[in-house]
Order: structure tokens, then C-alpha cells, then sequence
């Protein structure tokens, strides 16, 4: 539907944005012109070929001590704004839908204001418009990055844009990630690439040697908000240590999907203090399953792609350089994942590194047995003292993953755009 004039913009108004893989997160004190709107007047569009075009979008809400209102699961938590836009809610889209700059009085849809967002970066712009609705406002975009996924009252994972992750074990055990099946050209979903996400996790106490995997680890989704560009989840965390010992995570506990990546955030609370001539460590890998062939991995200082295909042949696996690993990329023919890892300061102090695992020795828990380009994170916690610590880990996924496509997903971390706003009367600049 064409709306308003079809003045093409000129040269300087075109989208130059190169962002496909980055979200746009917009504070609402940065957005002034729609604070106190009502959340269900507003829309999200942008310009193309001399039409408005309606985006996928959402606003996400937060209390005032600015923990995400959650509208689902167990424990929901309510803003207090009455289901108004205020100073901490979230505007949230992807950098994908940008467009051209719209021509003047271009959005003609019966809006009362319009907004216009121009979305930078160091190398490109691209705009979009966010427009207040002072009677019903249009239908919203149809389209949806990422859904959850539900087996009865159980969710048993999520499909996005990009990938299908099933999960297994206890009831949302969302850590226990069973399947992994990337988005086909033509339509649906590869066949499953992954074993298992694998948790391995060795403490050195008194005089004991203490091992919990996967499968003893209760990883539960307490409260979480489903909308089409990302899922935002609180969760809960907990293991069984010895002796009426528990490490469980606090509050500060967040998962964060969209239809390209997943970023989990762990506040984790040690009980007891390691031993410093013991060794304590945390592994955290993805083994992928024979059907994905032959598995490149490469890292930062590692940069040449080492083959993995479950008989531990290449002769690089003997001379890896592993420490300080910060990510490490693994692509087969159908799909990759860039894992990311961000320590604490006192985490970080430790020495943490690069983890691969090729062969036919078991690691359980697995579905096949043995290792098929396991590879992922340890992280030395010997020593370590009681209390509190975090991390965050970032899987990223990208059906042509090559070496060098990871700088596009690191920028979505180490760059996050910029969005700057400017009221415009009536759809007129």
C-alpha cells in the first residue's frame, strides 16, 4: 500500500546500515516525545520504495527499581507506569528493518505525532518512525523473529529466524539444550546438528573431589515476557554441592532470546571456599552430533579453522593455543554458532580457556557417544572464595558462518548502535 507522496529520497537519505545481526534497544528516557503514551497507541514503521511499512517490534517493560516486568510464568512481576511508555521501558526492534528517510508529510495513516529515529553506526544510518495513535491505531506487523515453544503447559525451547533449539531433560531445564536445527532458504528447519550443551563442573572441597554435569543441574524459568523480536526470561539456578551445600544463583539472573542468538546472564553464589591446591573448574561446551559433518572451529588465537569430525585426526588438536579464550566459532555445512563468554573482574583474574574435545572417549550425558567438535569454554575457579559471582555467554547463530563472519557478531556486543530521535508535526518533517 503506498502512503502519501512516492518522492524517492535523494542520495544522502538512503539507508547505508549494514547491521543485519544487531537489535536496537532505545531507552525511554531517550524517546521524550512519547513519554506517558499509552504502549498499545504507538507503531513501529519504515519507509521503502515509497511506502510505510509496518516492523516488528516491542516495548518492553521495567519496574522502577528497573528489573524487566514479566507478564508470564511463576513469579510475574508488574510495572507500574498503568500501560504507559515511560523513563525506563524499552523500544525494541531489529537493525535489519531500517529504511530510507521518509519524505515530507510521507505517513499518512491518521497518526497524531511522528517521531523519527535515525539509527547510526560509525560506517552507516538508516531510519525508522514511531508513530502515536490518538484513536485505534493500524494492525502491527505480522511478523515474528522468535516464539516460544510449548509441549502442553511445558516450554520445551524456541524458534526463531534463524534456529530451533529443543530442550530436555526436567521440565524448562533451558540449559540442556537437546536439538539444534537452522532455518532452510526454501523453508523450515535442517536436521538436528547438536548433541548436547554440556555443563561440567569439578570442585576441589576438605578433602573431597565433587562433579556435577548437566543432568544435575535444575535450570528453571521463573518469569519471562514473549514478544516478536526477543524473549526476556528471569530464571533459576541451582546445584547440589555437598553436606547441605547449595550453589544457587541470586536474583541478578537473566536470559535473553532472539531469533539469531541467545545471552545468558548468571549471578551464581558459591557457599564454601575452594581449595587452592585442588582444582576447581567450570566447562561449558556445545558437542555436536555425526550429522553435522565435518565441524571448522577457530578462535582469536586460533585463527586457522581446525577440522572436527569425531576421530580427533587433525594433528592442530595437539597444539591449540587455549588460554585467555574469549569466543570460538564452529560451522558445519548447514549452520554455525559463535559462543561468547564475559567474566567478572575476579573471574577474569583466573585463568580461563579454550576448550575442544574431538574423539571417541565418552562425555557424558550424550546422545552420541563420544565428542564431535565439543568445544566451548573452562574456566579455573581453584581457590576460588565464597560468595558471589558472574558471567555471561553468548551464542550467536548464522547459517553461513566462515572465517572473518565473526566480526559481524562480535559488533553486535562490542558496537551497539546508537538511536537518536526528532519529533516531527502531523507526518511532516
Amino acid at each position: 500500500m503506498l502512503l502519501g507522496p512516492l518522492a524517492w529520497a535523494g542520495p544522502g537519505d538512503r539507508s547505508t546500515l549494514k547491521r543485519g545481526e544487531s537489535p536496537v534497544i532505545v531507552e525511554g528516557k531517550a524517546l521524550k516525545p512519547v513519554l506517558g503514551k499509552g504502549k498499545e497507541s504507538l507503531r513501529l514503521y519504515a519507509w521503502r520504495e515509497g511506502a510505510a511499512v509496518a516492523i516488528p517490534y516491542q516495548i518492553d517493560e521495567r519496574t522502577p527499581a528497573g528489573a524487566f516486568a514479566f507478564p508470564e510464568g511463576d513469579e510475574r512481576r508488574s510495572d507500574t507506569d498503568d500501560g504507559r511508555f515511560d523513563n525506563n521501558d524499552e523500544l525494541v526492534f531489529m537493525a535489519r528493518d531500517v529504511g530510507d528517510r521518509a519524505p515530507p508529510q510521507a505517513f499518512a495513516l491518521g497518526q497524531s505525532q511522528t517521531t523519527e529515529l535515525v539509527v547510526r553506526d560509525p560506517k552507516g544510518r538508516g531510519w525508522v518512525y514511531l508513530l502515536h495513535f490518538a484513536k485505534a491505531p493500524p494492525p502491527r506487523a505480522k511478523r515474528r523473529y522468535v516464539d516460544l515453544d510449548r509441549r502442553g503447559p511445558r516450554l520445551v525451547g524456541w524458534t526463531g529466524d534463524r534456529v530451533q533449539v529443543v530442550t530436555g531433560g526436567a521440565p524448562a531445564h533451558f540449559l540442556d539444550l537437546r536439538q539444534l536445527r537452522f532455518a532452510r532458504a526454501r523453508g523450515g528447519f535442517g536436521p538436528d546438528l547438536l548433541d548436547r550443551a554440556k555443563l561440567d563442573l569439578r570442585l576441589g572441597y576438605l578433602f573431597l573431589d565433587v562433579r556435577r554435569r548437566t543432568d544435575e543441574v535444575r535450570a528453571e524459568w521463573t518469569s519471562y515476557r514473549a514478544g516478536p523480536v526477543r524473549i526476556t526470561a528471569a530464571y533459576l539456578l541451582e546445584c547440589y554441592l555437598i553436606w547441605g551445600h547449595w550453589i544457587r544463583s541470586t536474583k541478578r539472573c537473566s536470559l535473553t532470546v532472539y531469533g539469531n542468538r541467545m545471552e545468558l546472564e548468571a549471578e551464581v553464589s558459591l557457599p564454601v571456599a575452594l581449595e587452592v591446591n585442588r582444582k576447581s573448574e567450570l566447562r561449558m561446551s556445545l558437542d555436536f552430533a555425526p550429522s553435522a559433518g565435518p565441524v571448522q572451529i577457530w578462535s582469536r588465537r586460533n585463527p586457522k579453522p581446525i577440522k572436527a569430525d569425531g576421530r580427533g585426526k587433525d594433528p592442530r588438536l595437539s597444539g591449540l593455543k587455549t588460554s585467555r579464550c574469549e569466543w570460538v566459532a564452529a560451522s558445519t555445512g548447514l549452520g554455525g554458532v559463535l559462543a561468547r563468554l564475559h567474566l567478572d573482574p575476579a573471574l577474569q583474574k583466573r585463568r580461563h580457556k579454550l576448550f575442544l574435545l574431538d574423539g571417541p572417549a565418552p562425555d557424558p550425558p550424550e546422545d552420541a557417544r563420544g565428542s564431535h567438535g565439543n568445544c566451548g569454554f573452562v574456566v579455573d575457579l581453584s581457590g576460588a572464595t565464597a560468595g558471589n559471582y558472574n558471567l555471561r555467554v553468548t551464542l550467536h547463530f548464522a547459517q553461513d558462518l566462515k572465517p572473518g563472519g565473526e566480526r559481524a557478531l562480535l559488533e553486535v556486543e562490542d558496537q551497539p548502535l546508537s538511536c537518536e530521535p526528532t519529533t516531527l508535526s502531523s507526518g511532516s518533517r
